[in-house]
């Protein structure tokens, strides 16, 4: 498949994780880290993607317009936040893995989940809830 599209390597929107009622962000992170080798087990150029959360609770309370959900005030199944030291032991472990792998990873290159997604747990911008970045002040030195 990766040939036939012209891709240089595979890589995900976000990691392959279960659903889980409540899940921690440690919960969250063995996932990534286990689908990290997965994809480095294809034998095929990957491209890393570090999780920051994921917690769509925002969206199923007030779904998108572009989508088809009905709202659901009260769903269970998210993944915690990362605090700003678990985010940073993630993104580490990301950036080792990567240097560890150079022929799965060639291009050296790392993708987070995501800048802004806030309305699927998974934002790095400065938000109300986090007005001073310390999640950015947290990954600053690993991603500088």
């Amino acid at each position: 498949m990766i040939r036939t599209v012209g891709a240089d390597a595979i890589s995900s929107y976000t990691s392959a994780f279960i659903d889980q009622e409540k899940g921690t962000y440690a919960d969250l992170d063995k996932q990534t880290r286990e689908f990290w080798n997965r994809m480095a087990g294809t034998g095929v150029p990957t491209v890393p993607i570090g999780m920051v959360g994921w917690d769509t609770r925002p969206r199923q309370e007030r779904p998108v317009p572009w989508g088809n959900g009905k709202p659901n005030p009260n769903p269970v199944d998210y993944y915690a936040l990362a605090t700003p030291k678990e985010l940073a032991a993630h993104l580490r472990a990301a950036v080792e893995f990567i240097q560890t792998r150079p022929s799965a990873c060639p291009s050296k290159t790392l993708l987070i989940y995501s800048w802004d997604e806030c309305d699927e747990g998974g934002g790095l911008t400065p938000t109300l809830g986090d007005p001073e970045g310390s999640l950015l002040r947290a990954i600053a030195p690993i991603i500088s």
